[in-house]
């Protein structure tokens, strides 16, 4: 029963089941995302170019790199970026580089598309606890399968309703964007070149700068002043000190 620890799926960007593997006698290892970005790669290879999403992109694409896939996945341009929700975990340099919102092609998804898968796989575990492997692999087929067919069935409608949303979003972001630059006297060219700026600044920021130190460390000590002054005060009048009660 501890043999299979869960299960690894990578899914497309409207929620179909790609691939799904099995983790067994471990947790979340590099191995099995490499392995999926390596038959995607086969089965997809010159019809479209990739882009993916992860976790953790920004450690994982360093992974791919240097593995045998490497050279392979440079020559076809593989793309990807970290979740829309768990991007907003990593530190800012990191989401400048790699999340959803700040990088061109990926549109409006969030990526999140296998948390929902996960979510709805938590009902098929009382019926896979306990199973064998062969069981757990049909009811987990049998899942899979379902949620495939519902999806298909929704798919006219989910493009209708993200199209409608973008035209939306277009049209009031495009007058949000119109209204900010009359009232702050910019264009909308500035804001690639203060995310650029904001990255060279962050990427350069090797040691927090020396005011930042000195500042926090007058708070530090401006709180233990005040803590200290707090007791002295609430001393008996007996047994304060004067300054002339100290030796230098």
């Amino acid at each position: 029963m501890y043999e299979e620890t869960g299960i690894f799926v990578a899914i497309c960007r409207h929620g179909f089941v790609i691939i799904v593997c099995d983790m067994v006698r471990s947790g979340e290892l590099a191995k099995y995302p490499i392995a999926i970005v390596n038959k995607v790669q086969k089965v997809y290879e010159g019809r479209h170019r990739l882009a993916g999403a992860y976790d953790i992109w920004c450690s994982f694409k360093e992974t791919l790199n240097k593995s045998t896939l490497g050279p392979q996945l440079k020559k076809s341009g593989l793309d990807g970026c970290v979740p829309a929700w768990h991007g907003y975990a990593h530190n800012r340099l990191c989401q400048l580089s790699n999340h959803p919102l700040y990088r061109e092609g990926f549109g409006m998804n969030d990526f999140e598309g296998c948390e929902r898968l996960f979510s709805s796989t938590n009902g098929v575990a009382r019926c896979t606890r306990h199973a064998s492997s062969r069981y757990r692999h049909r009811m987990l087929c049998a899942h899979f399968e379902q949620w495939d067919e519902d999806k298909y069935h929704d798919l006219s409608s989910y493009l209708l309703r993200h199209y409608k949303e973008a035209l939306g979003r277009q049209t009031a972001l495009t007058a949000a964007l119109s209204k900010a630059e009359a009232l702050l006297g910019v264009h909308s060219s500035d804001f690639d070149g203060w995310l650029a700026e904001e990255h060279e600044y962050l990427q350069n920021l090797v040691k927090e700068p020396v005011k930042n130190v000195q500042d926090i460390a007058y708070i530090e000590l401006l709180a233990k002043y005040y803590q200290a002054r707090y007791v002295y005060i609430s001393m008996p009048a007996g047994l304060q000190m004067s300054p002339a009660d100290f030796a230098y």
